[in-house]
């Protein structure tokens, strides 16, 4: 009988935590930014520029963009990290010649607390 006494106080301690957890931890994933364009700006024989675009958020706090020569977010790399909330415009450039080549982009953002999920993927073919 003391056996199972301890067993129920163990598993109840276990609930508690959870409970704990799941009340005061801080969410892991806002949504996704949305309606992210990713399109071509000013080009040269040896440079690019892609613009961003996306609706903004009303907690965020800075925003990030990331690019992948593949079509998943995973193999990405952050290429702006930005800690302006209010311009929600971004450019950026790139040298090399590219014959072609397709890039992919996201974007996520932090409330200061948490980062959102990647947004709809946005591509631009060089």
């Amino acid at each position: 009988m003391m056996a199972n006494t301890k067993k129920t106080k163990f598993y109840a301690f276990i609930l508690l935590i959870f409970m704990i957890c799941f009340s005061s931890c801080p969410n892991t994933m806002l949504s996704p930014i949305e309606n992210f364009i990713a399109k071509h700006g000013i080009n040269s024989s040896y440079s690019y520029s892609v613009l961003f675009s996306f609706d903004g958020k009303e907690d965020a706090v800075k925003y990030m963009i990331y690019e992948s020569e593949t079509n998943d977010p995973k193999t990405s790399r952050m290429i702006i990290d930005s800690v302006s909330n209010t311009d929600l415009s971004y450019s950026y450039s790139r040298s090399g010649g590219y014959g072609g080549k397709t890039f992919y982009y996201w974007a996520r953002y932090s409330d200061g607390k948490n980062i959102s999920s990647y947004s709809s993927v946005s591509s631009v073919t060089i």
